[in-house]
Order: C-alpha cells, then structure tokens, then sequence
C-alpha cells in the first residue's frame, strides 16, 4: 500500500515541474515599449511625400528673304524692275509642370538586421476600389532610434527609400494642340 501512495504522489508532482513563463528567445521587457528590433517584427510606416517639377522653354525663329529682278535693257527694256521682300517669325514658348503627392499608412516587416543595428524594412498594401487596385510599396533602412514608442516612422525618416504607387489615374489634359494646328505649323514652317 505504501508503494502504491509513493507512485500516486510521484505521479501527481511529476507535472507540477512547469517550465518559466519568461523565455530565453523572448528578451523584452513585459513594461517596456515594443519597437521593431528584429527580423520578422512589423511597424507602421507613415507615407508623407511630394514632389514638383517644372520645365521652361522657348524657341524663335526668323528669316528675312530679298528677291529681286533689274530692269530688262535692250530688247528687254519693257520689263520695269521687280522684287519681293519678306519676313518669316517664329516664336514658340512652352511650360510643362508636375507634381504630385502621397499619404498613406503600410505596415513593413523587418526583413534584415544590419551590423550597426539599422533595420532593412519592406511593405507592400493593396487596395481594391470598383475593380481598380492600387498598391502602395515602400521599402529602406530604418534606425531604431528613428521609431516611436507606437512603433511608427514616418517616411523621411527611411535611408535609401523606395516609395511606389501604382494604380491607374485618368487625367484631362490636353498637352498637343489641334490636328489642324499642327498640320499648318509643319506646312509653314517647312515653306518659311
């Protein structure tokens, strides 16, 4: 009987050897604010870029042209004087500018950890309104002091950034004048 109660109460102590809720793979601290530190941890990245360009130029073109016929002699003395004289200008001026701008949130996995301790990032978000999808990529390399305590960084803050946007954007402009605009420009500027 006493060998029985020995091999009930071992039996009954062997599962109460639990093992620590605190383990060796897990580093943090259960206080602490947790940043992206590690390959595999997420952060928000906060997309706030925008960008303008603008490009100026102009053109002219004159001709001056003379012709001319002197007064027939001799036989010829009926045929008075003639000539021609006339001018061709040309101006042309043209401006072309963009810009464009873009906020967006993406979440970005830390895909690398480099030896000073910079985070390799990269994220990808895909949208899809009335069958149109947009994508918003953004990769770079992130110090860690760089992250707040809400584990987000803004986009200025990446080094060597790659910020896409993809998606399809119809714009109304009209950037070449009228067929029959152009078609008289080739004919005169090929004449004059």
């Amino acid at each position: 009987m006493k060998n029985l109660v020995f091999g009930l109460c071992l039996f009954v102590a062997i599962p109460l050897f639990g093992r620590s809720l605190w383990q060796e793979s897990q580093e943090r601290s259960l206080f602490a604010d947790h940043k992206a530190a590690r390959v595999g941890d997420i952060l928000t990245v906060v997309i706030v870029e925008s960008a303008k360009a603008q490009d100026i130029s102009s053109s002219k073109r004159s001709k001056d042209f003379e012709l001319g016929l002197p007064k027939g002699e001799g036989r010829f003395d009926f045929i008075p004087k003639l000539g021609a004289k006339g001018e061709s200008k040309y101006k042309r001026a043209g401006a072309t500018s963009k810009a464009g701008s873009i906020q967006a949130k993406v979440s970005a996995a830390v895909i690398g950890v480099m030896p000073n301790g910079n985070l390799l990032i990269e994220g990808e978000k895909r949208v899809k309104i009335d069958n149109e999808e947009q994508v918003v990529y953004v990769s770079g390399i992130v110090r860690q002091e760089d992250i707040n305590p809400d584990n987000v960084i803004l986009s200025t803050y990446l080094a060597d950034a790659k910020i896409e946007y993809r998606g399809e954007v119809k714009f109304s402009s009209k950037e070449k004048p009228f067929i029959g605009v152009r078609i008289l420009q080739r004919l005169f500027g090929w004449i004059f």
